[in-house]
C-alpha cells in the first residue's frame, strides 16, 4: 500500500512536483543538519520544489486513501525502520474509498455513476470521502482523467483522439485541464521528456511498483 523511494540531490536545483493523488511520508537529511519526518499535502496544481545540494531524501509514497495521522508522522524519530513499523502497524485500511477514488478516476464516469455503482448517493459519496479526509469526488474524476490522458501522450497519437479516449469533450477542453493540473499544455507536456515522466510517476490510476525518482 505504499513504496519507498529515495533521492540524493547532488546540485542545488529547481523541480516541478505535479499532482498525483498520492501523499509522501518524507524523511529529509540534509548534510551537517538534523534529519526530520513530515508528510506532504496532497497537491491541487503544480509547484516547484527547491532542492538543497546534499540533502538525502528518503519517501513512502502512500496509495490514495492511506490513513495516518501528520501528528504521529511528526513525532517518529527519522530512523527508517521506526517510520516503516509505523506504517505497517496502519495496515490493512479500509479500501472502499481507494475503489471508488479508482472509479472516479477511469475515463468516461462520473459522480453519479461512481455513486450509483456503489450503491449510495452522490451526496453520501462525498460524505464517504470528507470522512476520511479526502477531496470532494470532482477532485479525483478530473487528476485521473488528466493523469490517464497524460500517459498517452508517450506515444504518437493525436491530441485529439487522447481527449476522446481519457473522456474530454474536445481537445480544448483537455488542454485546459492540463494547465489547471500541471501548468503546461500538452504539446508542452509531450516535449518535455522530463515532466512526462514525472506526471506518469506511480499515483492515482497509475499504482505500480517501479522505483520513484523526483530528480
Amino acid at each position: 500500500m505504499y513504496i519507498r523511494w529515495e533521492h540524493q540531490v547532488e546540485t542545488p536545483t529547481t523541480t516541478m512536483v505535479f499532482p498525483d493523488g498520492c501523499r509522501d511520508v518524507l524523511i529529509i537529511k540534509p548534510l551537517g543538519e538534523p534529519a526530520s519526518v513530515s508528510l506532504t499535502e496532497l497537491d491541487h496544481q503544480a509547484r516547484p520544489w527547491h532542492a538543497v545540494i546534499e540533502t538525502q531524501l528518503i519517501g513512502y509514497r502512500l496509495q490514495p486513501g492511506f490513513e495516518i495521522d501528520e501528528l504521529e508522522i511528526e513525532s517518529l524519530s527519522s530512523s527508517e525502520q521506526e517510520v516503516e513499523a509505523y506504517l505497517q502497524s496502519k495496515l490493512p485500511f479500509d479500501t472502499e474509498p481507494l475503489e471508488v477514488i479508482a472509479s472516479l478516476g477511469q475515463a468516461g464516469r462520473s459522480i453519479a455513476s461512481v455513486a450509483k455503482q456503489a450503491g449510495v448517493s452522490a451526496r453520501t459519496l462525498q460524505r464517504l470521502l470528507r470522512q476520511k479526509g479526502l477531496p470532494a469526488p470532482d477532485f479525483w474524476r478530473r487528476l485521473g482523467r488528466a493523469r490517464q490522458a497524460a500517459s498517452l501522450l508517450r506515444d504518437s497519437t493525436d491530441l485529439t483522439s487522447i481527449a476522446y479516449e481519457a473522456g474530454y469533450s474536445d481537445q480544448a477542453h483537455m488542454t485546459r485541464d492540463f494547465r489547471r493540473w500541471f501548468g503546461l499544455t500538452p504539446r508542452q507536456l509531450r516535449a518535455n521528456s522530463q515532466c512526462l515522466l514525472d506526471v506518469t510517476q506511480s499515483g492515482l490510476g497509475n499504482w505500480t511498483g517501479e522505483q520513484i525518482s523526483i530528480k
